[in-house]
This record gives structure tokens, C-alpha cells and sequence, in this order.
């Protein structure tokens, strides 16, 4: 296994670099601000805390077809 270190500015273009374009993403534990590196036909987010989904749907609620 091999260990490297990243900077704070280089860690997420590294990661955006490996990761594999996708048509589905299940974001669990999405929080405030769900994931933005893939951006998918369907991105499911899944975040059990209800004051995190009461933000994410009033964030969301004009931007997007399907709110549950």
C-alpha cells in the first residue's frame, strides 16, 4: 500500500481525478451540502438528521423535480 500526502488545495482535484463517472450516486450522510464531484442523472441523498433535511429542502426546493 502506498501513502501519500496532499495539501489542502490538492486533495479534492486528486480525488476528482480517480473518481468514475457514474449515471447514479447514493450520497449517505450528505449533511448541508450534498456531493458535487460527480454530477449525475440521479443523485440520492440520504441523511437521517431532520434538521440537515428541513436545510436541503428548502435549499433545494425549486432547483430539482423530486423532493422526498
Amino acid at each position: 500500500m502506498r501513502i501519500q500526502k496532499f495539501g489542502p488545495n490538492e486533495l479534492f482535484p486528486e480525488v476528482k481525478k480517480r473518481l468514475i463517472t457514474t449515471n447514479i450516486v447514493l450520497d449517505i450522510g450528505c449533511g448541508i451540502n450534498p456531493q458535487q464531484m460527480i454530477i449525475p442523472e440521479v443523485n440520492i441523498c440520504c441523511e437521517p438528521f431532520q434538521e440537515y433535511l428541513d436545510h436541503l429542502q428548502t435549499k433545494v426546493k425549486n432547483l430539482y423535480d423530486r423532493i422526498f
